[in-house]
């Protein structure tokens, strides 16, 4: 039973990281938009509104907001990393 528990939760890690690598992907095409368009690669407002969002949703589910927002804001730190 234990292992059946452990190769589902794999099974969303791996889910969880491929999702992560589209993320990455599409916020490299925006930070090449902005930097051909000399538009700042960090939006705090739209930072914000994700949060927002974010935070509605995990609150929805039952879920700890402070920790989901907490797990978004390590994925921005990804996305910065490919706006270089």
């Amino acid at each position: 039973m234990l292992d059946q528990y452990r190769k589902k939760i794999d099974q969303i890690d791996a889910k969880i990281i491929k999702l992560i690598s589209q993320r990455y992907k599409i916020t490299k095409k925006i930070g090449d938009f902005k930097k051909a368009k000399n538009i700042n690669t960090v939006d705090p407002k739209r930072e914000k509104q994700i949060l927002t969002n974010v935070e509605k949703i995990a609150d929805y589910l039952g879920l700890p907001t402070k920790k989901v927002i907490s797990v978004f804001k390590n994925i921005f730190k990804i996305s910065y990393h490919s706006q270089k």
